[in-house]
């Protein structure tokens, strides 16, 4: 699958410019299957879930030069599921009780394979009432 980014940079004085089409090929058979799996078990908390989809995102977008890929996943996400990019951010953020940075950090982390803060993080903050569901699918996934 490809996916068309277009940029377009807004400046305070009302102008704006745009940066040329660029087309990214992304591998999304398998990690999409699991991202489907996790946001339609019920059972799981949607913090999880969120995670966990942006992590299997990711991991298809991730490149060590590029910046933009958590904005590019959370775009896709959001868009797949019909929620705000808000709703997604909440769960990786606040609810985590992170800043974004320092989210970021953890997961660019876990995607260049040293994953024990990220799941340690993850396994911290299950659902109270999905507990055993969550900890299940972390422990899957990552």
């Amino acid at each position: 699958m490809k996916i068309l980014i277009k940029k377009i940079y807004f400046y305070n004085d009302g102008t704006y410019t745009e940066e040329n089409f660029d087309f990214k090929d992304i591998d999304t058979n398998e990690n999409s299957k699991k991202i489907t799996e996790i946001l339609k078990t019920p059972s799981i908390s949607r913090r999880i879930a969120y995670n966990l989809s942006i992590y299997l995102k990711s991991k298809e977008l991730y490149k060590s030069d590029e910046i933009n890929f958590l904005n590019d996943a959370v775009n896709i996400i959001a868009r797949d599921i019909n929620v705000s990019n808000s709703t997604i951010l909440d769960k990786l953020y606040r609810q985590l009780n992170l800043k974004s940075y320092e989210y970021k950090k953890n997961l660019i982390k876990a995607l260049n394979g040293n994953t024990y803060e990220f799941k340690k993080l993850l396994l911290k903050n299950v659902g109270r009432n999905s507990k055993e569901e969550d900890e299940r699918i972390i422990n899957e996934i990552i």
